[in-house]
């Protein structure tokens, strides 16, 4: 081997530790939180505590609007078959051609 590429591969084998190094020094940094990161929690945290809120009030109107005879509550039967067609890959097909489906 000559000396220029023997020379070139310790180059290339310097160069490698060094990037190495360099990403042990950040490495050593990525679970610390940064203003952003904390920004994003708090946010997260926030939306929580609200969808509880939410939720009664959701629960309310609706109780509301049953109270008021303009809606009537779904059966277990009509809530499970509308999950069925949920879950049914491209079941809303069925309503637009039956044919299709034959």
């Amino acid at each position: 081997m000559s000396d220029n590429l023997f020379n070139a591969e310790l180059h290339d084998a310097d160069r490698y530790n060094e990037i190495q190094e360099q990403r042990a020094t950040y490495d050593d940094y990525g679970d610390e939180l940064n203003e952003h990161d904390l920004q994003i929690a708090q946010a997260q945290w926030e939306a929580e505590q609200h969808e509880a809120e939410w939720d009664a009030a959701n629960d309310e109107c609706e109780q509301a609007d049953i109270d008021a005879g303009w809606v009537t509550p779904a059966t277990k039967e009509e809530v499970s078959e509308w999950l069925a067609e949920q879950d049914a890959p491209f079941g809303f097909m069925t309503h637009d051609d039956p044919d299709y489906w034959d």
